[in-house]
């Protein structure tokens, strides 16, 4: 009886290593050199976003309310 239980617990940890396994293997192989181009692109439109933000002129205290 202890070996079934045994056995059912280790197969309920396995199998969802095993699945999220097969999905990193599977990322890997998708990455293609002409993304790289895509990626550098992306980063460059992400800087120039975040430059676009302003400054806040006071600092923000997102506890003042409560005090």
């Amino acid at each position: 009886m202890r070996t079934i239980v045994a056995l059912a617990v280790i197969a309920l940890l396995v199998t969802p290593v095993m699945a999220h396994a097969k999905g990193r293997r599977d990322q890997s192989a998708a990455i293609k050199p002409d993304d790289a181009a895509k990626r550098k692109a992306d980063a460059a439109a992400y800087e120039r976003a975040l430059k676009s933000i302003p400054e806040p002129k006071v600092k923000i205290d997102p506890w003042s309310g409560a005090r």
